[in-house]
């Protein structure tokens, strides 16, 4: 029957070091982690603000190309209406006879 106290896998050492404390002497304390958590907090909320500064410019961006361009559809309506009545204001051209 399998014994997982007994396997390779679970050497009978390693209720040796679990018990030894000199490895929890080299891992990190609590407070560093929560240092770096806090600057990776700051980091993100940094990022969030630059990106809705961002997306604030690109709409602020997008409204003025789309006002240009209607700007510039309706410069461009005049032109037609203009090219369109220009023929009304015309003197008439004398017709030349023809030999």
């Amino acid at each position: 029957m399998y014994n997982p106290t007994h396997s390779a896998h679970f050497p009978q050492h390693s209720a040796e070091l679990l018990s030894n404390k000199e490895p929890l002497k080299q891992f990190p304390t609590a407070r560093y982690f929560q240092v770096h958590f806090e600057f990776l907090q700051e980091q993100l909320q940094l990022l969030l603000r630059v990106q809705e500064t961002m997306r604030l410019q690109i709409n602020q961006l997008e409204q003025s190309l789309l006002d240009r361009s209607q700007l510039g559809l309706n410069e461009n309506n005049m032109t037609d209406v203009e090219a369109d009545q220009a023929p009304l204001r015309r003197e008439p051209t004398k017709n030349k006879a023809r030999h």
